[in-house]
Order: structure tokens, then C-alpha cells, then sequence
């Protein structure tokens, strides 16, 4: 089943949840459900989840799980993903395709108001909440999305200097839990 996703590149990467949200994929793998999103001065909404997020820093999944959990309540679970059929998101004015940028653009003209170049940090999550922008990335044939953390995040965390990166995964299928 996994064989065609793991022969090149792959990564470990963490997913942080609840206990019982862990169980749950433990027992019937990921799926794509609705989710919250947080947003500045503790802002939450609903959303449609388009993908999974998953990083490569075990302190980054374990900030996201107790940012939506109680402590005692939060859980990681580490997977394994192929990622060499990723967009680096962060390529955006130097390689990203030009039919991606420009439904990029467009969506963050549209609900924003701005004409912008290059999407701000909040601008990228709010593209992969967006069909139209998922959907045209799976039609260019990625799997999946990489976007690098802000310093800010890593500051926070207390991993400054490392190479923290989010993983948003299209199809749930391609993410083999390994615990």
C-alpha cells in the first residue's frame, strides 16, 4: 500500500493532538475532518481541514497540541511521510509555478483586499484553507505543501537557529504512523 510513497525521500515528522484524538488515528489512520484554527487575540474558528499538518520539530507538534489540549490531556503521534513531491511554499517568488502564485494572489486579493507579491506568514496557512488553492496544487500533481516556521515561532519554542519546517499532507493515505 505504502510502497509507492516511501521508496525516495522520507521524513519523520510529529503530529500533535489529544490523547484521545491520538487513539483514534492510531486506530483508523488520518482522516480529513473539521478543525480550528487560531488566529491573533485568541481568535478560533472552524474550518474545513484540506490536508494534515504535521513538523519535523517533536517541541513544535507538542506547542500545537497543548495550544488546542490541557497538558496532561496533549499527545504526539510520529509518522512517516515521503515528502520529495512537496511545494516549498517558502520558493514562492523564485520557483513556485506560475499558475499556483497567481490563484494564490488572486484568493489574498480577493478576501484581503491587498495585492501582494509574496503572501504573508498568516497568508500561507490562510491559502490551505482555501479548495480552490488546494485543489490546484493537487492538479499540479503535489502531495503535499512545506512551509518553513517563522522566527517568532521558533523563538517562542526555544529551538532559535533550528530548521523547524510545517508539512501539510493532501492525502492522508500517504502518512504511515510509525508510534
Amino acid at each position: 500500500m505504502y510502497t509507492r510513497y516511501f521508496k525516495e525521500s522520507t521524513e519523520i515528522l510529529y503530529h500533535g493532538t489529544s490523547k484521545k484524538i491520538k487513539q483514534d488515528i492510531l486506530n483508523s489512520g488520518f482522516k480529513l475532518t473539521t478543525g480550528k484554527r487560531s488566529g491573533g487575540f485568541g481568535a478560533v474558528r472552524e474550518v474545513e481541514n484540506l490536508g494534515i499538518f504535521l513538523t519535523n520539530s517533536r517541541e513544535l507538534a507538542w506547542g500545537f497540541a497543548e495550544n488546542r489540549f490541557d497538558r496532561q490531556d496533549s499527545a504526539i503521534i510520529k509518522v512517516q511521510v515521503n515528502t520529495s513531491n512537496f511545494l516549498n511554499m517558502m520558493s514562492w517568488n523564485k520557483t513556485i509555478d506560475k499558475d499556483i502564485k497567481k490563484k494564490g494572489q488572486e484568493l489574498i486579493l480577493a478576501y484581503y483586499g491587498v495585492k501582494k507579491t509574496k503572501p504573508g506568514v498568516e497568508q500561507y496557512w490562510w491559502l490551505l484553507d482555501q479548495k480552490d488553492f488546494v485543489n490546484l496544487i493537487k492538479q499540479k500533481g503535489f502531495d503535499g505543501v512545506i512551509i518553513e516556521e517563522s522566527k517568532t515561532v521558533k523563538r517562542n519554542l526555544g529551538v532559535s537557529g533550528q530548521d523547524i519546517k510545517t508539512y501539510f499532507v493532501i492525502d492522508p493515505k500517504l502518512i504511515k504512523i510509525v508510534e
